[in-house]
């Protein structure tokens, strides 16, 4: 990769191609994403997301998009979730969840929605629920 992280998610594309977004330099956290091309074993870096975060969780949408949902910045749990526009490159804000939270499972369910289910906000543990 381009740069050190942990606390990123990966997600694996339709064309193979890997995306690792966000996560963790040390103490820094980053908006930067990386994209993986097993056929030229190349790393590329993709458009920033609009929000740096980490413990947060991404899910390949029906379409080909890519959905990133809730995590951290500097102690501050984040409700935003963006979308990444495959074809264009491009990540683009589509909406708030009602529970902010981190450490949380998202499914893709066989309608195209997204489960997103537990996590932390704060120092709770959360019983909800939200579809995307």
């Amino acid at each position: 990769m381009k740069e050190f992280r942990n606390r990123h998610t990966t997600t694996l594309l339709k064309d193979g191609k890997v995306l690792v977004i966000g996560g963790m330099n040390g103490n820094l956290y980053l908006n930067s994403t990386e994209l993986y091309n097993s056929s030229t074993k190349n790393w590329t870096i993709t458009e920033n997301i609009n929000f740096a975060r980490s413990y947060h969780s991404t899910s390949l949408l029906t379409n080909g998009s890519v959905l990133i949902i809730g995590g951290i910045v500097n102690k501050t749990i984040v409700g935003g979730c963006e979308v990444f526009n495959v074809v264009k490159e491009k990540w683009t804000i589509t909406g708030i969840m009602n529970y902010p939270r981190k450490d949380h499972t998202a499914s893709v369910l066989l309608n195209g929605h997204v489960l997103i289910a537990g996590g932390i906000y704060g120092s709770e543990a959360l019983n909800s629920t939200e579809l995307y």
